[in-house]
């Protein structure tokens, strides 16, 4: 934003309530967000992702874990154990205080566990960082310690901010007259080694101590300095800032942070305008400069010419991922240049998997490579149809998750790979070359006098039902528990088998199901006593855990190739026929990437003979191919004679399950903050009221955010909150808190907007009865929610992100798709106003 907060430009989405920004010497941004989510790297701004109109992508999660250290059990918080409410992210960015910690350790508040913790910051080699949790730096026992921040102060310490406030959180469950807001504390912290810090005072400093303080040693000073520079137009300092720029020392992290800030005033300066040939002759020289935080800034500040992009072109080659990073954002702001797109190309295989360069990669790549997407496919393959089939599904059996599940493997006399375990009493476990249901081997626990004993095994598993079974025999086998499997962990409800007792000659199979509502590790256990007294002996075989459904959400990843494709397909009618024909000489397989940048595109204008050359070259395409040319056809409603294929896309479908409000009280504490505490919605938080809304609308309403269907585009900041909410709940987990919110009444609302109640009934009935039903109450054999209850602000703003493609593009949302249409029939906001308002009436 401008100093005076205007035009503020919007950065980057963080994962939830955003309580830290943090910036480093060398200028990376970095964020500490609510929810389990302490450290998060802006790896690519979004105005990049403006510059091109390729869909934004969010802050990257940096952290190894979570866990904080609390020295008292007393504490606040939805998730105890975890940094809640991380707040503050503040890299130490003076000398004062040892090596270790310039420009590397983050100090980030956690004041629900009365702590502040530290992470060490590493680069991670594939154009981000990682910040290793180190624990706590600071911990209280007092119960009123809420540290918030820690900064590094103008004399080299630390300073914690302490809020001092016994409660944190928000939440009308938190509501307390007594809570104080008033008062605080402010901690210094000195290192015993601490090295003594040059006391200064800017105040009336002229040009020469201005530009001496850029070299200063604490990030405070230079940024006053730069500062004071840049906002007084010291025009002045010019020569010195250029002379300063090409400095090649390097200080003791291998950066010199005195070139950045002068390369970043010259720029505030505007002498990086091409004005100045002097000044970008000192910029193209920092290019080469030995640090590479140095090179990445003076990336950063090229003027967007040729002659810039020619540069950058040839950085390509640049070992350090992170400027390699900012050379591929900063190319994709620079002239258009279509030979320097088979140049970028060419990098696809070196970034492959390093996730933070990615949107950088296809950034640049759009820039530059529109007319690549021609002359690769040009290249491909020629085809051959006598290789193309019909699309069938493929029946995969599913697989074994369970290591050494018949006891094959053996390792010092017991089973690789299972933990083998006494727990009560006296008990022997072995291996049994004797007896075995398959193999040569089974797992044996035996116990004379009595006892527990265990075989177990953690995997890791992801949301989703499976099938945990296994083969037993037993002799003489007495005990309260017997013998059993069981399944335990921290993202499901504890789950047995039957308990078998007694002799059993002949193997007996052991089953059940089980369902994991997140990603876990979960205990899976061959149990002999169950912690209790038992006595006989007991032979396992053949344990088998199989998945049998996942709720796992799978992350789209788009083929660079679709990109590069869907740019070229945008330019019209002739570019998609042009394109579509070439893609019908190659290889389906080669090819099917290009043409999925069709799959998305909406709103081509076609002339009927273009509609009939484009029917021609579907039906010419490949039976897999054909699918991408019938979601075309119906995305910008031209027939292209593939209407019976049409008819099965499949949509998002709800999957309605029977909640517990019980458990979902628990649940919903979540949505308190933003829905109020009776859920009627808040118009500070732009929330709707839930109460009214009927069962099988909000299961699959919130299964919509889980999925991406909603909140998927980052502009729409409150759906989007949603839906990174919505990932940390199971379908079950979701009917339960509707449930609980079922179990509340709605309120009446009120006109709050200037909408006319007998014109919006007009439009009411033109654009909205159909589905809505006369009464607003809506209909679910057509997947219309019920609009009673809603608040004339919150439809208008619905209704205003429908029309502008902010809400109903999602894949698979048919429905919302609807609401589009519709949407943009509304001829101004002033309608909409007038439909919300008489649908108040209906109350």
């Amino acid at each position: 934003m401008e100093v005076d907060g205007k035009n503020v430009t919007l950065i980057s989405n963080l994962s939830g309530n955003s309580w830290g920004l943090g910036i480093s010497e060398d200028f990376e941004l970095f964020a500490s967000s609510a929810n389990k989510v302490p450290a998060q790297h802006v790896h690519a701004p979004y105005p990049y992702f403006n510059a091109v109109g390729l869909k934004k992508e969010p802050a990257l999660q940096i952290f190894d874990y979570p866990t904080f250290y609390p020295v008292t059990i007393t504490r606040q918080g939805d998730h105890f154990g975890a940094y809640t409410a991380a707040a503050g992210f503040d890299l130490y960015t003076a000398r004062s205080f040892p090596k270790r910690f310039w420009n590397k350790t983050a100090f980030i508040g956690a004041p629900t566990g009365k702590l502040l913790g530290s992470f060490q910051l590493k680069e991670n080699e594939e154009g981000s960082y990682q910040a290793i949790n180190e624990g706590s730096f600071i911990a209280s026992f007092d119960e009123r310690t809420a540290p918030i921040q820690g900064k590094t102060g103008p004399d080299g310490n630390l300073y914690m901010i302490d809020w001092n406030n016994l409660i944190m959180m928000h939440g009308g469950h938190l509501e307390n007259p007594l809570r104080d807001k008033s008062h605080g504390r402010i901690y210094r912290i000195t290192h015993k080694n601490n090295k003594k810090s040059q006391k200064l005072n800017l105040r009336n400093a002229g040009t020469k101590e201005l530009i001496n303080a850029l070299e200063n040693d604490n990030m405070f000073w230079r940024m006053m300095a730069q500062n004071k520079l840049v906002q007084g137009k010291k025009y002045d300092a010019v020569p010195s800032l250029i002379d300063l720029a090409k400095n090649k020392n390097l200080d003791g992290i291998g950066s010199n942070p005195a070139v950045i800030h002068a390369l970043w005033t010259l720029h505030g300066l505007d002498q990086l305008d091409g004005s100045n040939e002097e000044a970008i002759s000192s910029v193209n020289e920092a290019l080469n400069h030995p640090s590479a935080m140095v090179r990445k800034n003076a990336v950063q500040v090229l003027p967007k010419t040729n002659r810039s992009a020619k540069l950058l072109i040839n950085m390509l080659d640049e070992e350090n991922s992170n400027t390699l990073r900012n050379i591929l954002l900063r190319l994709s702001v620079m002239p258009e240049n279509n030979e320097f797109g088979e140049i970028i190309y060419s990098l696809k295989n070196k970034i492959k998997d390093m996730k933070a360069l990615q949107a950088p990669y296809n950034l640049a790549l759009i820039r530059h490579g529109s007319s690549l997407a021609e002359k690769l496919i040009a290249e491909g393959p020629p085809r051959n149809k006598k290789n193309e089939v019909d699309a069938k599904p493929i029946q995969e059996k599913p697989q074994n998750i369970l290591k050494n599940p018949s006891f094959e493997e053996i390792e010092k006399g017991l089973p690789k790979d299972w933990v083998a375990k006494l727990h009560y009493g006296k008990a022997s476990l072995s291996i049994d070359s004797s007896i075995a249901k398959t193999g040569k081997y089974s797992a044996k626990i035996e116990s004379k006098v009595g006892g527990g004993a265990e075989f177990h095994m953690v995997p890791r598993l992801e949301p989703g039902e499976y099938l945990l079974s296994g083969w037993v025999r037993t002799k003489a086998v007495e005990g309260i528990n017997g013998v059993l499997l069981k399944a335990e962990g921290s993202g499901m409800s504890r789950k047995e088998s039957l308990r078998l007792n007694g002799t059993n000659k002949d193997w007996q199979k052991l089953q059940m199901n089980f369902k994991v509502d997140y990603d876990s590790g979960v205990l899976i256990y061959c149990l002999f006593g169950a912690w209790a007294e038992a006595t006989g002996t007991v032979w396992f075989d053949d344990i088998e855990l199989l998945q049998l459904t996942s709720d796992k959400i799978v992350p789209k990843v788009v083929d660079v190739e679709s990109l590069i494709a869907k740019e070229a397909f945008k330019k019209g009618a002739d570019s998609v026929i042009r394109l579509s024909k070439l893609i019908n000489t190659r290889d389906e397989i080669f090819t099917r990437p290009f043409l999925k940048g069709l799959s998305e595109l909406d709103n081509i204008k076609f002339k009927d003979e273009q509609v009939k050359l484009l029917k021609e070259i579907a039906n010419d395409a490949s039976p897999k191919n054909k699918m991408t040319f019938a979601i075309f056809a119906s995305n910008n409603n031209i027939d292209l004679g593939l209407s019976k294929l049409a008819t099965t896309i499949k949509g998002f479908e709800v999957e309605l399950l029977v909640g517990d409000p019980i458990k979902g009280k628990e649940y919903s504490k979540s949505c308190v903050g933003c829905h109020g505490g009776n859920f009627s919605g808040l118009i500070s938080e732009r929330s709707p009221s839930l109460p009214q809304l009927s069962k099988w609308y909000m299961q699959g309403q919130l299964q919509k955010y889980k999925q991406n269907i909603l909140g998927y585009k980052i502009e729409d900041s409150d759906s989007y909150g949603m839906s990174i909410l919505m990932k940390d709940y199971s379908n079950q987990q979701i009917a339960d808190m509707v449930a609980y919110i079922k179990t509340f009444k709605p309120k009446k609302q009120f006109n709050t907007l200037d909408g006319d109640p007998q014109k919006g009934k007009i439009q009411y009935q033109l654009n909205c009865m159909a589905c809505h039903q006369e009464d607003g109450k809506g209909s679910e054999q057509i997947y219309a929610p019920n609009l009673i209850g809603l608040s004339d602000i919150y439809l208008v703003n619905q209704l205003i992100k429908y029309r502008d493609g902010i809400r109903g593009s999602g894949n698979g949302d048919k429905h919302g798709k609807v609401m589009q249409l519709f949407a943009k029939n509304l001829k101004n906001e002033q309608v909409m106003k007038d439909i919300a308002s008489y649908i108040i009436s209906l109350q």
